[in-house]
């Protein structure tokens, strides 16, 4: 799962970087994800080395994913807070119902990325038409 995390996020910066220069609060998000990478790949070792079985620690990828968030939210939109908030929640609900936490995780976590996605996305679209209806 963090190889597969990691490859991706080799392409995508790749892809990113031929699109043009980085801009300075592309580079942070990269650094928040890169860090948000080695806490996560970091619970599998630490897990082995308390003695714990295999994902105890999972609770804590909604901690780490909720810091993400929630310095996004500083760095892009106030709106960024509520899925933050939203991430933590998500690390309590894993540990209190540890059978379904992995469900809770990756629900939770799609939609933090889903919901922001679609909004700039549909941004995106209208700074589109806009550009050609000023160029018709």
């Amino acid at each position: 799962w963090t190889a597969g995390l990691g490859t991706w996020a080799a392409v995508f910066w790749a892809l990113r970087r031929r699109m043009g220069p980085v801009t300075f609060v592309e580079r942070q998000i990269a650094h928040l994800w890169a860090a948000s990478m080695l806490g996560i790949a970091l619970l599998f070792p630490l897990e082995y080395w308390l003695g714990l079985p295999v994902l105890t620690l999972a609770p804590v990828l909604g901690i780490i994913n909720g810091m993400v968030f929630l310095a996004k939210a500083g760095m892009l939109s106030g709106e960024f807070y509520i899925w933050s908030a939203l991430l933590f929640v998500a690390a309590g609900l894993m540990a209190l119902f540890p059978d379904y936490a992995h469900l809770i995780f990756g629900v939770v976590s799609a939609a933090c990325f889903f919901f922001p996605g679609l909004k700039y996305y549909r941004q995106r679209l209208r700074a589109i038409v806009a550009a050609l209806r000023g160029a018709g």
